[in-house]
C-alpha cells in the first residue's frame, strides 16, 4: 500500500504537481492509491491514442490527470471538475452543497493568478486585465457566482415564509417593531 502512494507520488512529481497535496486530497475523499494511479494511466492512454493537437471534448474528464484542473472548465457553466476529476455539475445542490460552492469560489479568486499565468501562455490577450478581474469574468465563475445569488434568494425566500405574517421582518419596511 505505502508502495502505491509512492507511485502516486512519483507519477505526480514528473506532471509538476505536489504529490503530498495530491495524496492528501484523495485520503480525505477515501480515494484509493490504486484508483489515482488508474487515473494517471487512462489519461496517459487517452493522450497517446488523440495526441497532443487532438484534445478529447471537455466533458471526456478522465482524459486529464488527477491533480491536474482542465483549465477549459473556465469556458464553460455546467460543471466544476475537482483535483481528483470528479465532475458535480453546478446547479445539483445535493452534488454541489453550498459550501462546496463557496469553497470553490474561494479557491478559484485565491488561485486566480496561476492559472490567469497558465491561461496567458495560450491566449495572451488574457494578459490585458489582471488576475482578479480575469478570473471573475470568466463564464466558470459568472455560472458559480449565480448559482450563490440564486440559492441565496431561494434561501431567503424560505426563510421569510416560515415567519408568522405579523413578524417585523416580513412587514413594509416602514413598519416599526414595539418592544413592551
Amino acid at each position: 500500500m505505502n508502495n502505491d502512494w509512492a507511485t502516486v507520488h512519483e507519477f505526480a512529481e514528473l506532471a509538476g504537481l505536489d504529490g503530498v497535496e495530491l495524496a492528501a486530497a484523495a485520503h480525505r475523499r477515501g480515494v484509493s492509491a490504486e484508483a489515482v494511479l488508474e487515473g494517471f494511466h487512462r489519461a496517459i492512454r487517452l493522450r497517446a491514442e488523440r495526441g497532443e493537437n487532438d484534445p478529447y471534448p471537455f466533458t471526456v474528464f478522465e482524459a486529464t490527470p488527477p491533480g491536474i484542473i482542465d483549465l477549459r472548465v473556465l469556458d464553460q457553466a455546467e460543471w466544476w471538475v475537482d483535483q481528483l476529476r470528479t465532475p458535480h455539475r453546478i446547479a445539483d445542490r445535493v452534488d454541489f452543497p453550498d459550501g462546496y460552492l463557496a469553497n470553490v469560489i474561494r479557491h478559484l479568486m485565491r488561485s486566480a493568478n496561476a492559472y490567469w499565468i497558465r491561461v496567458v501562455v495560450y491566449d495572451p490577450a488574457a494578459a490585458e486585465s489582471d488576475s482578479l478581474s480575469w478570473i471573475k469574468g470568466t463564464t466558470l465563475m459568472g455560472a458559480l457566482r449565480g448559482e450563490a445569488s440564486l440559492r441565496l434568494v431561494s434561501a431567503l425566500e424560505g426563510w421569510t415564509t416560515v415567519l408568522p405574517a405579523e413578524s417585523p421582518r416580513t412587514a413594509s419596511p416602514d413598519h416599526r417593531a414595539t418592544r413592551g
